[in-house]
Parts: structure tokens; sequence; C-alpha cells
């Protein structure tokens, strides 16, 4: 994750120009590494997933992590939560003891 600071790859290393990116990391990587850039993400209220800018760079470090595509990670992450069962008092609510639910 880039965060501040420049971050570029020079064909087969960190560039030494970029800041975002401590010295020792540079021989790293066989390749040009997998980040997300976050330089937009600077105030603690972007830091949520309702910023679509986050909520993306999020969903690009958890599938690259699951092994999975984006597209079906968003999918599978449809809020459960926002289905919500209601139960009716006195009708959904199971009969105990023999009784209906209801004033004593």
């Amino acid at each position: 994750m880039v965060s501040d600071g420049t971050f570029h790859w020079a064909g087969d290393d960190i560039d030494p120009e970029s800041t975002a990116a401590p010295p020792a990391l540079r021989g790293a990587f066989r390749g040009d590494p997998r980040w997300v850039d976050l330089r937009q993400c600077q105030l603690e209220e972007d830091l949520d997933l309702g910023n679509a800018t986050f909520r993306a760079a999020i969903a690009d470090i958890a599938s690259a992590m699951r092994g999975i595509p984006k597209d079906e990670l968003a999918s599978e992450e449809e809020p459960s939560s926002s289905r919500v069962t209601m139960a009716r008092p006195g009708i959904d609510e199971p009969a105990t003891r023999g009784r209906l639910p209801g004033p004593p």
C-alpha cells in the first residue's frame, strides 16, 4: 500500500527515486510488486468502506490475499446483514408450555 510519497517500478527493481518504499526493499522483488495507491485517503474519514476509493483498494488487497477475482469477491460481500428478518410478536414466536404468547 502506498499512502504517501511516490512509487515507481524501474523495469527490474524499485526506482531509487521512489519515496514510498524503504531502501531495504530494493532488490527484494522478482517482478513488479502488487500495490495499491491510497494516497487519496489522507483523512481518517477517508478510511471507510463507504469511500469508493478506499473500498476498491481493500477489495484489491482481499482478492489478492484470497486468490479470487475482485468481481467474485464483490459478489461475496453482498451484505447478508442487509437482509433483515423481523419477528412479528405473537405470530413468529414459538408457543411455550402450551400457551400462546400474549398477556399473562
